[in-house]
């Protein structure tokens, strides 16, 4: 068999394909090849990752070694038998995302210093180099800064205890501009998520993400994020719905908080505000 014929589908980012997969709760192998010596598979139970191998790997770290390939090749089987498939993953497909962003960000991070021979004298230092370089990314003015400030304050006091996390990030470069209880692990999660429902709704259908989506978690935790699409950021907030009424957080909170938000995106283009403080 023709090679192409055994891989149908060609030059795919592994991560973004299985949450496809997931979000559809299909029940397959997902059988992935980078190279003649590297390739393996991942085991879906109607959406749910059981197990993955990779070489001498399996699991989470097989599935987290695969995820960070990009330029598959892909096929899915969905005539093999999972009957006899024991589950060998337990943690959630965003957690393995999220964990294994992590290690290729620290990756490349230690080998950008090898390649240009910084020598590291102790933690402050890096924390001062990564700080200029996320000021030569994204720069804000510090009328925008005390407005992202106002909205994440006015986030804290009207959802109390409910609030977990809250997040403002620059869409076109993935970074944090503030927050509160913001990680890079939950910053990476906002920019996976939301850069998997954009290719979602573009490989599906005609549809395009709107200014803002809701998801569900289990254990009561729900994820909303607003976009604006003119200036390119996101505010991403994790909260607790079992401690905040719906209809207050989603009629009250969001539309309070969103108000402030642009009025912090129209400082940002013009330097100066067009709203009245609340």
């Amino acid at each position: 068999m023709d090679e192409s014929q055994a891989w149908p589908m060609i030059g795919l980012s592994v991560g973004n394909f299985i949450q496809l997969i997931s979000m559809d709760q299909q029940t397959c192998l997902v059988e992935v090849y980078l190279s003649e010596n590297t390739r393996g598979a991942f085991y879906f139970i109607e959406g749910y990752l059981y197990d993955a191998k990779c070489g001498d790997l399996e699991g989470e770290e097989a599935a987290m070694e695969m995820i960070t390939w990009e330029k598959a090749r892909i096929n899915i089987n969905n005539n093999a038998n999972m009957n006899d498939v024991a589950r060998k993953i337990h943690k959630g497909l965003l957690s393995l995302l999220m964990e294994s962003s992590r290690r290729k960000d620290e990756a490349e991070w230690e080998n950008s210093l090898k390649t240009s021979k910084v020598v590291v004298q102790d933690n402050e230092e890096v924390f001062k180099a990564v700080n200029v370089e996320s000021d030569e990314k994204t720069t804000i003015n510090d009328k925008f800064a005390t407005k992202l400030d106002e909205c994440i304050e006015a986030c804290k006091r009207d959802m109390g205890d409910a609030l977990m996390s809250a997040n403002v990030i620059s869409i076109s470069d993935g970074r944090a501009l503030g927050g509160y209880n913001s990680t890079a692990e939950t910053v990476s999660l906002f920019n996976q998520i939301t850069d998997s429902l954009r290719r979602v709704l573009e490989i599906n259908s005609s549809e395009a993400l709107g200014k803002y989506y809701i998801l569900d978690l289990e254990n009561d935790k729900t994820i909303f994020s607003f976009l604006n699409g003119k200036y390119q950021y996101q505010w991403g907030i994790v909260f607790d719905r079992s401690k905040v009424k719906q209809g207050l957080f989603l009629n009250v909170i969001i539309p309070k908080i969103i108000r402030i938000l642009e009025d912090a995106m129209t400082i940002s283009e013009n330097g100066s505000s067009s709203l009245e403080n609340n």
